[in-house]
Formats: C-alpha cells, sequence, structure tokens
C-alpha cells in the first residue's frame, strides 16, 4: 500500500468512511475542528459560607518561672556544660548540644535517641545559614525544626559577644517554641557574662 504524505487528512477521513461501512453505521458529516485549542479548567464549586473566622492557636507561653541560672561555672570546656544543662532543664528537653561555628562538638547533656548526633548538628546549622536571610531584620532569629519518628530538634543560635555564633540543638518530644529560645539565648549570655 502506498502512502502519500500530503494526504494524511484525506486519509483519515477514507478510514472513517469505510469504517462506518463495515459496522453500518451511516457516516456523520465530519466534525469541524476549531484552528486553536483551549484549556479551561472546571469551574469550582462555590465555596461553602465560613460561619465564623477561625483564629490561630495561640503561641506557647515562655514559662513564668526559668530556672535559676547556674551559679559556677566549670574550667575551659566543662564550663559549658552548666549552662546547657540549665537550657536543657528551662525548655523541658530531654537532650541538649552545643556546637562551634565549624559545626563540630562543644558539649552535649542527656542522650539524644539518633545516630550520629553531630553530623545532624552540623546540618541544622547548614539550615540555619539560609534560614538567616529570610527573618525580619531586628526580629527574633530564626529557629530550625527537625522532626524524626522519636524525637524533635530544635536548633537556634547564640551570638556571643565577640560576634562567634554558637548553635544550641534541644532535643524533645515537641518543638521548642522561637520566643522561649530567645528568652534562651539571652539568659545563656547572661549565664556567660557573670561567670567572667
Amino acid at each position: 500500500m502506498k502512502s502519500d504524505p500530503s494526504g494524511t487528512s484525506s486519509s483519515l477521513e477514507r478510514a472513517r468512511e469505510l469504517s462506518h461501512r463495515l459496522t453500518g453505521a451511516s457516516p456523520a458529516a465530519p466534525a469541524r475542528r476549531p484552528a486553536f485549542v483551549s484549556f479551561r479548567g472546571q469551574a469550582a464549586p462555590p465555596a461553602a459560607p465560613v460561619s465564623a473566622p477561625v483564629a490561630p492557636a495561640p503561641a506557647p507561653a515562655v514559662p513564668a518561672a526559668l530556672p535559676p541560672l547556674p551559679e559556677k561555672l566549670g574550667e575551659g570546656g566543662r564550663r559549658w556544660e552548666p549552662l546547657l544543662g540549665w537550657a536543657r532543664q528551662a525548655s523541658g528537653a530531654s537532650a541538649a548540644i552545643l556546637m562551634d561555628p565549624h559545626g563540630l562538638l562543644i558539649a552535649s547533656v542527656g542522650e539524644i535517641p539518633l545516630p550520629d548526633v553531630e553530623a545532624i548538628g552540623a546540618r541544622l546549622m547548614a539550615s540555619l545559614d539560609y534560614a538567616r536571610p529570610m527573618a525580619q531584620p531586628g526580629g527574633i532569629p530564626p529557629n530550625v525544626i527537625i522532626a524524626f519518628d522519636e524525637v524533635v530538634i530544635t536548633g537556634f543560635e547564640v551570638r556571643l559577644p565577640d560576634e562567634t555564633c554558637l548553635t544550641i540543638c534541644l532535643a524533645a518530644g515537641s518543638p521548642v517554641p522561637r520566643p522561649l529560645c530567645a528568652v534562651l539565648e539571652k539568659k545563656f549570655l547572661e549565664g556567660l557574662a557573670a561567670s567572667g
């Protein structure tokens, strides 16, 4: 059978005629196709009227009374553990870790039931680096929350007076609220300043 590339539309019409003869149907007039195809979605059903606006759930408040800051800090690397323990207790977390600006573990208090906690802390720090430019100038700095099956890690930065940026990661059953993280940062700095 010879094919005619210039006659594809007539070949289709001829095939329709033959098909109608074989089935016994009367040939219908060929439908006219528009030159352009219109893509229109179906109209959405009207929205149900809302009886009253839904108010967002209130943000968890900062506890009225935080535990007292540790009076005495250790020497050298041991000075971080009392402050980190205080942050863990004040937030209700089961564990806390403190990371240096390079993502290395400075101190930890409690056990985080996850493998390779140091790598998690370093990745959380990278997430904070991405989130920082999105924060409102002069507002509360961002936290990053990573939820796993058994634990939720909340990370936030503590900027020391010399502009060194440390990261605190708190492990709890739920995220630590941003306002509480801001209070923890402020008190953490107060504890460092009081220790000399």
